[in-house]
């Protein structure tokens, strides 16, 4: 359902719910340390309640906000395996209420320059002890500028945290270490076939965990060149 408050101000809501399909594929997608045997069940989400409010700022920006609430059955979290800390099992609740508040700027001046932040911020209500490795917030951004159609300049940020983690060695909870990754590509367009390209990962060499155990990679870059015929 919408309704317009005003010609730029729109506010929406949505009732849903259904199965979301897990497979043993989509769980090694998210995490390549899985140990063997894990169960697999699909996720239930018996209810998601959806209130956002949207509003534009003339023709070129856009402010959205909102909050959803989620009860799902069998959601699955990812726990360090008691027998061998290196690998990760995959533990499920049976019922857990998830609440979210979101909100998000963008400002796109035609197709030469494109801005995007968004925010997120989660509270889980779980049977389990706690929401193993499932972020409290999260910040994505996005900023892509073409010049002339011959420079491509595109830079992306993610920032995480309030992950927690499960040590099955020292038995207790730990807090993992806050997420900060900012990646630069940029690309010159000889023509519509030839361009060099440059590549830089997680610039501030920010070595977080994703998983316990498991920092990412420092800086990282590289460059090359495309042809296509």
């Amino acid at each position: 359902a919408s309704y317009p408050l005003s010609p730029s101000v729109d506010i929406t809501a949505s009732l849903s719910g259904g199965i979301e399909k897990v497979t043993f594929q989509s769980l090694v997608d998210e995490n390549l340390w899985l140990t063997a045997n894990i169960p697999i069940f699909h996720t239930n989400k018996l209810l998601d309640l959806q209130v956002a409010l949207h509003t534009k700022i003339g023709n070129k920006i856009a402010v959205n906000g909102g909050f959803s609430l989620a009860t799902l059955k069998n959601l699955y979290f990812f726990t360090n395996d008691a027998t061998d800390a290196s690998r990760f099992t995959v533990q499920y609740d049976d019922n857990t209420d998830r609440t979210n508040f979101f909100a998000s700027l963008a400002f796109a001046q035609s197709e030469k320059f494109k801005f995007m932040i968004r925010g997120d911020a989660y509270s889980y209500g779980t049977e389990i002890a706690e929401a193993w490795h499932r972020p409290t917030y999260k910040v994505t951004g996005e900023t892509s500028v073409n010049i002339s159609d011959k420079f491509l300049l595109d830079i992306k940020l993610i920032s995480q945290g309030g992950m927690k983690a499960f040590d099955p060695v020292g038995d207790a909870t730990v807090e993992l270490d806050p997420a900060f990754d900012l990646n630069v590509r940029t690309e010159y367009l000889f023509s519509e076939s030839f361009s060099l390209f440059a590549q830089f990962n997680n610039i501030t060499s920010n070595q977080y965990p994703v998983f316990y155990n498991y920092p990412v990679r420092g800086f990282q870059t590289l460059g090359g060149l495309t042809w296509s015929f």
